[in-house]
């Protein structure tokens, strides 16, 4: 099939559904549609305030609620210089939501949000290689995805993390060596921002690039450790104080909606099962290694990063760069219209919630179970690729 015709299918079908999803949610704004943004309808922009309010005093480990500062310090020095345009006084929870509403505090937030937007877009067109009017509709459908919609309620950090994300992929592989070096410190900088983009380190070691994983790794402790010196107090508390809020963090969200035990429209959640999800999560960073299409590769890990960490729905941003990647291919099979639609259902903004028999359908539900179904078929194609791979050698013998 001609890769057109995918490219084509995906900007209709995922533009109407945002068609689909707007007339629904204007005919009823108080309604189901409105689910596809954040369940708290006070807390908009606020990952962004928030960080910016753990900035303040260059202190983020030592005071205020632990389960939320479970950042590395290069976030909350990034957005340190955010905390002088407000006058601050009590550091109560409320103060962060009442700098959501002073001018300064807004236009900049709002220029920060766009910035690190437009960064990702920029990244996901160029490494698009459709024609400009193909490129700008895949664009324009995932801008307007149920993805981009959670993620700008949210004004999340993760977005600036896909976004170097996708500078590593991009670069990684180019014979220009100040190009490289460039993809392995943005892989650095989304893992300081994120931690788990640097599960991605591993493609360059199963290419036998030893010395360029060194590099990244050495970019990496960098980025992580070098910005605790930075912080006011104590440094060996500062650090004691981040593994505790770690460890916080993943008590609380341990039983995130987004995961491989997380509710699919088979199960409710189910709980308990940590250790296997990342079992699941380390067997596929290897099969990954065996896989030779580049998007599936890229895929797979992408899902394992998304699956295995438990988190909200802004994690799904880490699927916009293999799709790309899927839409770019000029030829695909009859069975890769399973993969778009797929990818449809996923970017989808539209709101359901039903039962057929035993059978739950709500739409995060059936996003999980998507995203969950991929996960295990391609670990168990590219167990299978590895398997012919090693029958090879023995069969030329």
């Amino acid at each position: 099939m001609d890769g057109k015709v995918y490219r084509r299918c995906f900007i209709v079908l995922s533009l109407g559904l945002f068609v689909l999803w707007s007339y629904l949610f204007l005919c009823n704004i108080g309604g189901i549609q409105r689910d596809v943004f954040f369940w708290d309808r006070n807390d908009w922009f606020m990952d962004f305030y928030n960080t910016v309010y753990y900035s303040v005093g260059r202190s983020p480990y030592v005071w205020g609620a632990a389960q939320d500062r479970n950042y590395l310090p290069f976030c909350y020095l990034l957005l340190y210089p955010f905390t002088f345009l407000y006058s601050w006084g009590s550091m109560e929870w409320g103060v962060a939501y009442q700098a959501r509403y002073d001018q300064l505090m807004a236009i900049a937030g709002f220029a920060f949000f766009m910035a690190i937007t437009g960064m990702l877009f920029y990244c996901l067109g160029k490494a698009c290689r459709a024609r400009e009017i193909e490129k700008a509709g895949m664009l324009a459908a995932m801008f307007c995805s149920g993805v981009m919609l959670y993620n700008i309620d949210r004004a999340n950090l993760v977005i600036l993390s896909a976004a170097f994300t996708s500078v590593f992929f991009m670069t990684y592989d180019s014979e220009n060596r100040l190009y490289r070096h460039i993809g392995f410190v943005s892989l650095a900088i989304a893992a300081a921002l994120k931690i788990f983009p640097a599960m991605f380190g591993v493609v360059l070691l199963s290419r036998k690039r030893y010395r360029d994983a060194a590099w990244t790794i050495c970019y990496g402790v960098a980025l992580a450790a070098l910005p605790f010196l930075l912080l006011n107090g104590d440094l060996l508390h500062n650090i004691d104080q981040f593994y505790w809020a770690l460890d916080a963090h993943a008590e609380i969200y341990s039983g995130g909606p987004l995961g491989l035990f997380a509710s699919t429209i088979f199960m409710d959640e189910k709980s308990g099962f940590g250790v296997i999800t990342w079992i699941l999560c380390a067997i596929a960073v290897v099969c990954a290694c065996t896989i030779r299409v580049r998007w599936k590769q890229v895929l797979l890990f992408s899902l394992a990063l998304v699956l295995s960490t438990g988190q909200r729905w802004y994690g799904l941003i880490y699927l916009l760069y293999p799709m790309v990647l899927f839409l770019n291919e000029e030829r695909h099979s009859r069975a890769e219209w399973l993969y778009l639609a797929a990818f449809v259902l996923i970017l989808s903004p539209l709101q359901f919630d039903f039962t057929v028999g035993f059978l739950t359908f709500t739409s995060r539900r059936l996003i999980n179970t998507v995203c969950v179904v991929m996960y295990l078929y391609l670990i168990l194609e590219s167990a299978a690729e590895w398997v012919r791979q090693r029958r090879k050698p023995a069969a030329a013998q």
